[in-house]
């Protein structure tokens, strides 16, 4: 976490809006490191606040960078139930929007968790090529549309985590044949 901060912050600071990283705790996502978004309005998102996988664009990002049979798993044991009337409840349709996050290299939700807010994340990858955290950035409604997250922040935030989840492949144990 010590090492992704400088990335976060500078995410932060060139948004203006709040960037967390968030690690799976079960079949939620926990919040280790949140920057808020210094605008008169942003999204506030506490520090160990726990949030579900399969409407949260950090969880979806997380299970895109999973083997599809472990994300299906995961969703699959996901109880899901609504918090906005926007939470997609369907797990073939929860699954399709991973799936369209794995190859788009980012996953988004349009105020499922939060009414008013859109999320748009970014695996990290662990040693061992699968996803062990995720970059976000959550903004308001009031302020972006959709299209313009995508275009704008989302070319952002996976750039933040491909630099996050480089720091892990150069931490790979060197084979010495030993």
């Amino acid at each position: 976490v010590e090492s992704a901060a400088p990335y976060l912050l500078d995410l932060n600071i060139k948004c203006s809006e709040t960037v967390n990283l968030s690690e799976p705790h079960g079949n939620d996502m926990i919040f280790t490191v949140s920057y808020p978004g210094r605008l008169q309005i942003s999204v506030q998102l506490p520090v160990g606040g726990c949030y579900p996988i399969y409407c949260t664009a950090a969880g979806r990002a997380l299970l895109s960078g999973l083997p599809r049979a472990r994300a299906k798993d995961i969703i699959d044991r996901s109880e899901v139930h609504s918090y906005t009337p926007a939470t997609v409840t369907d797990k073939a349709q929860i699954l399709a929007l991973v799936d369209e996050a794995r190859h788009a290299g980012f996953a988004f939700a349009l105020g499922e968790f939060f009414r008013g807010d859109i999320n748009i994340a970014a695996p990290v990858f662990g040693v061992d090529g699968q996803a062990v955290a995720a970059v976000g950035v959550s903004v308001p409604v009031t302020r972006w549309t959709f299209e313009d997250a995508c275009a704008q922040i989302a070319p952002q935030v996976s750039q933040v985590a491909q630099t996050i989840s480089s720091l892990f492949s150069s931490r790979r144990p060197v084979d010495t044949g030993a």
